[in-house]
């Protein structure tokens, strides 16, 4: 599913992340949910996507949110770096639409 390529710019990604959030280990980003989220993002099934998660299907759910909040505030801070980051913008848009899908558009599955 994933390039050398891909896999050395997740690594970069981790790295990068586990330096901005210091000591915090509240959330660990777990690499093994890439492939799961991946699928998802393609237009796969919850249940392809959720076949390749190493976890359960709710913590693939928080973590297809947390991307999708990632993607968010990316898309809202790269326009402040000018035109430069313009087509980027455009693709963490896209993006973003691809991951918040199905299951993750409502805002809650809490019945009244």
């Amino acid at each position: 599913w994933a390039d050398t390529r891909t896999t050395k710019s997740l690594e970069a990604l981790l790295q990068v992340s586990k330096e901005i959030r210091g000591d915090d280990e509240e959330y660990e980003p777990n690499p093994r949910m890439v492939p799961a989220v991946y699928v998802w993002a393609k237009g796969g099934s919850f249940a392809e996507a959720v076949a390749l998660s190493p976890d359960f299907a709710g913590n693939f759910v928080q973590v297809l949110h947390r991307v999708s909040e990632i993607m968010r505030q990316l898309s809202e801070c790269l326009p402040i770096l000018g035109e430069t980051y313009a087509d980027l913008t455009l693709i963490v848009e896209e993006s973003m639409r691809k991951v918040k899908r199905g299951i993750l558009a409502y805002e809650s599955l809490h019945l009244a």
